[in-house]
C-alpha cells in the first residue's frame, strides 16, 4: 500500500496504486499465481534500482553477515547437526539465529519489490497460532523457540534477498551440509547406525551422518539434488556433490528417499525434454510423460512397502493401517484446527498421545503420511493451506518454464520429491515449511521481475 506500492492478486495481475495498469508483454510477463493464494508485494520507497546513499555505504558490511546468518538458519533447519554424539546444541541458538535473520532482513538495503507468498507464509502463521489450542503446549512452545524461530528467520531473509543471493546461499548450504555428512559417516561409527536415545526402539540400520534420522537426511538430500541439478554449474562441485548425494542415498537405506530421488530425476528429464521440444504432441514428449507417470506409480508403491515405524519394525500392511487409522481418529476428534503444532506424538507423552499409541499398539513417532500429519496438527484448515501451496508451486513452475527454466525446474523437481516422500513420511511440515516458503517466494520473485530485470538476469548468470 501507499504511494508507489503494488498489490498482486491471486488472479495474477499487478497494478501500481494510483496509476493506470501497465499492459503485460506476452504471457511470460504475467504474474504466476493461483486462485488459492494471494500474494502481497510491497515496493521500497526509493525508485527502482536506486538505493539511498546511507544504504549503499553499509551494504558491503551488512550483506555478507546477513547471507552468513541465512546459511546458518538453513543448516539448523535441516537438522544436519542435530545428532552429533555427545553434543547438545544450546536451546538459545535457534532463537538467536531467527532473531538475527529477522533483524538483518529489516535493515538490509533493497532495490526492488518485496514478495510475500501469503499461502506458504499462512502455513507458518497457522503453526504459530496453533500454540493457542495445542494439546501439548510445552512441545508447541519448544517448537516456536527452535524450529519456528529459524523458519521465521528464513522467511524474512528470502522475501527481501534478490534471487541471485538466495541461489548463492542455497548452493553453499548444500555443499556445507553434504561435506559435514560425508565427514560424519567417515569418522563417526554412530553416524552409520541409528540408536534411539530414549531406548524405546532397537537400533536401525542405515547411515544418517549427524542427522537425527536417516529419513530426515533423505529429505535434505532430495532438496540438495534438485538444487545441484538446477543451479550448480561448476563442473567439479557439481559432480562431487552429485556423487556424494548418490552415495548417501545408497547407504541411508531409506527406500522412501531413494524413490523420491528417482522421481526427481525423472521429472528433471521430463522437464528438459519439454524444454527442447516445440510441440506438446511430440512422440518423445509423450514417451517421457508416460515414463514419468510409471516412475511415480512405482515410487508410491515402493514407499508404501518401505514404511517403518520409530521402533525399527518392518511393519506389515496391517501395522501401517493401524498408524493411519489411529491418526485419522485423532484428526476426527479435532477436525477443524487440529491438535496444534507438535500437539501429538510428542515426548514426554500427553494423555492424548498415550491414547493414540495404545490404539496403534506399538511405538510410532508420527503419522507416517504427509497429509495425515497436517490433518492431525492443523486440521482441515491446514490441509487446505498445504494443498493450495503445493498446487500453486506445481502450476507456477509449469508456467514459468519458458521465462526462468532453472528456477522452474528446481521448484518442480523439489516439490515432486516432497509429494512422493509424503506418501510414507510426514514431510509437509517441520523443515519443509521453510522449503515451501523458499520455493514459492523465488518463483513469485521471478514471475514478477521485468523480462530483462535484475532477477531473471541474475539467474541466467548461473547457467
Amino acid at each position: 500500500g501507499g504511494p508507489g506500492g503494488r498489490v498482486a492478486s491471486g488472479m495474477g495481475r499487478v497494478c501500481r496504486t494510483g496509476a493506470r495498469p501497465r499492459r503485460s508483454v506476452g504471457r511470460s510477463s504475467e504474474l504466476v499465481g493461483t486462485m488459492d493464494e494471494v500474494t502481497a508485494i510491497a515496493r521500497p520507497r526509493q525508485s527502482d534500482g536506486e538505493l539511498p546513499t546511507l544504504a549503499k555505504s553499509w551494504d558491503p558490511l551488512v550483506r555478507p553477515l546477513a547471507l552468513g546468518c541465512f546459511l546458518l538458519a538453513l543448516i539448523y533447519n535441516s537438522a544436519a547437526l542435530g545428532g552429533i554424539p555427545g553434543v547438545v546444541l544450546p536451546n538459545s541458538l535457534p532463537l538467536l539465529i531467527g532473531i538475527a535473520c529477522v533483524g538483518f532482513a529489516v535493515i538490509l538495503p533493497r532495490d526492488r519489490a518485496v514478495v510475500v507468498p501469503l499461502g506458504a507464509v499462512g502455513v507458518l502463521a497457522m503453526a504459530i497460532l496453533s500454540i493457542l489450542w495445542s494439546q501439548d503446549e510445552a512441545s508447541s512452545i519448544l517448537w516456536l523457540r527452535s524450529q519456528g524461530a529459524v523458519t521465521l528467520g528464513i522467511t524474512a531473509m528470502v522475501i527481501v534477498l534478490p534471487t541471485s543471493n538466495t541461489i548463492s546461499v542455497l548452493k553453499a548450504y548444500v555443499r556445507v551440509v553434504v561435506a559435514i555428512t560425508m565427514f560424519a559417516v567417515t569418522v563417526e561409527p554412530l553416524a552409520r547406525i541409528h540408536i534411539d536415545p530414549l531406548g524405546q526402539a532397537p537400533p536401525l540400520k542405515g547411515w544418517h551422518g549427524y542427522f537425527v534420522h536417516k529419513n530426515i537426511m533423505a529429505a535434505f538430500l532430495v532438496f540438495a539434488l534438485a538444487t545441484v541439478l538446477a543451479f550448480d554449474k561448476n563442473k567439479v562441485s557439481r559432480y562431487v556433490s552429485l556423487a556424494s548425494i548418490a552415495f548417501l542415498f545408497v547407504v541411508s537405506d531409506s527406500t522412501t528417499g531413494r524413490m523420491a530421488a528417482l522421481v526427481l530425476v525423472a521429472v528433471d528429464i521430463w522437464f528438459l525434454t519439454n524444454q527442447r521440444l516445440s510441440g506438446r504432441s511430440s512422440a518423445a514428449l509423450g514417451a517421457a510423460t508416460g515414463a514419468l507417470v510409471a516412475m511415480v506409480g512405482v515410487a508410491i508403491g515402493a514407499s508404501l512397502n518401505a514404511i517403518a515405524d520409530a521402533a525399527g519394525k518392518d511393519l506389515t500392511f496391517t501395522g501401517r493401517t493401524k498408524i493411519w487409522s489411529a491418526s485419522w481418529n485423532a484428526f476426527l476428534r479435532d477436525p477443524i484446527i487440529g491438535h496444534g503444532v507438535n500437539g501429538l506424538f510428542g515426548t514426554p507423552r500427553t494423555v492424548e498421545t498415550a491414547s493414540v499409541l495404545r490404539e496403534i499398539g506399538f511405538q510410532a513417532g508420527h503419522p507416517h503420511n504427509g497429509l495425515l500429519d497436517v490433518a492431525v496438527q492443523f486440521g482441515a484448515v491446514g490441509i487446505v493451506l498445504v494443498i493450495a501451496v503445493v498446487v500453486s508451486v506445481f502450476r507456477s513452475s509449469v508456467k514459468l518454464q519458458r521465462r526462468s527454466p532453472e528456477v522452474a525446474g528446481w521448484a518442480l523437481c523439489a516439490i515432486s520429491a516432497i509429494v512422493i516422500m509424503s506418501v510414507g513420511e510426514s514431510v509437509f511440515l517441520g523443515s519443509s515449511i521453510a522449503t515451501m516458503i523458499l520455493l514459492r517466494t523465488v518463483i513469485l520473485r521471478e514471475a514478477t521481475a521485468p523480462q530483462r530485470g535484475v532477477e531473471t538476469s541474475s539467474v541466467r548468470r548461473h547457467r
